[in-house]
């Protein structure tokens, strides 16, 4: 009987493990089909930021996470690498052309949690993405949400890049990253 029960619960285990495959393969795939019906996808390679200069200069420094001065007066940059990828190579054998490539038309930033006085952002963002790596800067906090923040305090800044192919296929990707307020 103990034999019979140990067989028995290995299988149990065994389909579990198949099972858990299966559902872990159908989400992933999920997660590319919500970046639209188009044959293409954007995969966010680097998301990374800077904080603001003085005015009118360009931040040099760019790191995995952002330390934000909240006195600086200057908006924080950040900076993104993406590539574009087709959804279905394996059957199909295509390679990318240009008709697959993705135009990135606008972002928009939520801070997760959120404090008083930081609203997030959003604005236009222009660039072509291939199957090689494209970098675009964009602002990552605005110099005017950081008035009211108390310090030190932290976020979660989540980043959605929005296009579409060039189909017309709407297509978009979200990446995150961490943010610390100081003094």
């Amino acid at each position: 009987m103990t034999r019979y029960l140990s067989g028995f619960t290995g299988r149990r285990a065994a389909a579990v493990v198949a099972l858990s495959a299966l559902l872990l393969g159908a989400s992933c795939g999920k997660s590319m089909m919500r970046q639209g019906d188009g044959s293409s996808y954007l995969i966010v390679t680097l998301l990374q930021a800077a904080p603001g200069g003085a005015p009118g200069t360009t931040p040099s420094t760019f790191s995995d996470y952002l330390q934000s001065t909240v006195s600086s007066g200057t908006d924080d940059i950040g900076q993104v690498t993406l590539r574009m990828a087709l959804k279905d190579t394996v059957s199909t054998g295509v390679t990318p052309t240009a008709a697959n490539t993705i135009t990135i038309t606008d972002y928009s930033v939520v801070y997760v949690p959120s404090a008083p006085g930081l609203t997030g952002c959003s604005g236009a963002l222009t660039g072509t993405v291939s199957a090689s790596d494209t970098t675009l800067s964009f602002v990552l906090v605005r110099h005017q949400d950081k008035a009211g923040l108390t310090t030190p305090s932290s976020t979660a800044a989540h980043v959605t890049f929005n296009g579409h192919d060039q189909a017309g296929h709407a297509v978009s990707v979200t990446a995150s990253i961490n943010v610390t307020f100081v003094s």
